[in-house]
């Protein structure tokens, strides 16, 4: 979709900009307007593309490409959605969480600003149950190290070493790195909460401020 809305964008950016010798010079600068906000929304600039359907509407409110730019803008809307879960699809969970935010506080009271409110929340709840798991798996590679060195101090190095893989978005902190003290925390870029790991296998959470 997003391929087919940067072609759309790019050839009709072309054509707009090709002087053909009809239509009024308005027309042809609301076309090229138009055009241009098409490709910059099929790119995922949204920003821009709201302004150039906006200069379309406010400068050349009587011409056809103000009715198709109104119809762009009442859509971008569910175009900044489909971005934010194929940002989120890609691991760029920052990126898709700021677009969401974006349409709850642009268009707030829609449909689509729910469904933004829906994805953050499947999102959080999803990526703090990948860090919860995570930091289980990093506790146990921890116990595997120091079974081996009852005396030794674990890094993230040592726990690599030992077969750690943590999910991409997760980190970790070692607070405390002795057997008979271990403290560790693991959180998710895109999650809610923080979780920590005791000596003893015991874990609690806290919220992210």
């Amino acid at each position: 979709m997003r391929t087919r809305f940067i072609s759309i964008g790019l050839m009709a950016l072309m054509a707009a900009s090709v002087w053909v010798g009809c239509g009024s010079v308005g027309e042809q600068d609301a076309e090229y307007k138009l055009s241009k906000g098409i490709w910059l929304q099929g790119i995922g600039d949204f920003v821009r593309a709201k302004r150039e359907f906006e200069r379309v509407l406010s400068d050349y409110p009587e011409t056809k490409a103000a009715t198709e730019a109104k119809t762009m803008l009442d859509q971008i809307k569910v175009a900044m959605l489909n971005r934010a879960h194929e940002l989120k699809d890609r691991g760029q969970f920052a990126k898709a969480e700021g677009l969401c935010n974006r349409i709850i506080s642009e268009y707030r009271g829609t449909n689509e600003a729910s469904a933004a409110e829906g994805l953050l929340n499947l999102m959080r709840e999803r990526y703090n149950r990948v860090a919860y798991e995570d930091l289980r798996q990093a506790y146990r590679v921890a116990q595997d190290y120091f079974d081996d060195y009852p005396t030794g101090k674990i890094d993230l190095g040592r726990l690599h070493y030992y077969g750690l893989e943590e999910s991409p978005g997760v980190t970790f902190e070692i607070l405390d790195d002795r057997r008979e003290g271990l403290v560790m925390t693991g959180q998710h870029s895109a999650g809610s909460k923080i979780y920590t790991v005791f000596h003893d296998g015991r874990v609690e959470e806290k919220g992210r401020e």
